[in-house]
């Protein structure tokens, strides 16, 4: 029969194990406080308050006076945007008024022209009523012919 020997305890091989744990237990320990304190994912993933922030106008910005990390208050100013669209814009505007003021004045020109012209034709329609009775009553009288 063979007879197997266990080597007797090591005092250094138990010592060594028991701080192995220790430092597996306090790892495991500080790993569970420091999740509570300082969350931490691998997916990189949290909630937080969205608040959009909606401009009533579009266009480039050009300028952002908050500082980062600052509180804003309400009526701070966030964002500068380029007022040189807006600008032309209005400038556009303007001359799109001025083309529009010039039409009416053409248009009522226009009206001036055709009143005048009916005037004329009017007066043009009472001549030749007064000349065609003109002619009836002496074409009557036999002074002029019917052919005439």
């Amino acid at each position: 029969m063979a007879t197997h020997e266990i080597a007797p305890e090591d005092g250094k091989t138990h010592l060594a194990t028991k701080i192995i744990l220790a430092v597996i237990l306090l790892l495991f320990v500080w790993y569970l406080v420091a999740d509570r304190l300082t969350p931490y994912t691998a997916s990189a993933r949290f909630q937080a308050f969205v608040i959009p922030v909606v401009p009533e106008v579009s266009g480039y910005i050009t300028e952002i006076p908050v500082a980062k990390y600052n509180l804003a208050q309400t009526g701070d100013t966030l964002l500068r945007i380029d007022p040189r669209q807006f600008d032309l814009a209005v400038r556009l505007a303007e001359a799109a008024l001025e083309v529009a003021g010039q039409d009416v004045g053409a248009g009522t020109a226009g009206v001036a022209a055709a009143t005048a012209a009916l005037t004329e034709a009017q007066v043009a329609l009472d001549e030749s009523r007064v000349q065609a009775q003109r002619v009836f009553t002496l074409e009557e009288r036999g002074v002029m012919s019917r052919a005439q």
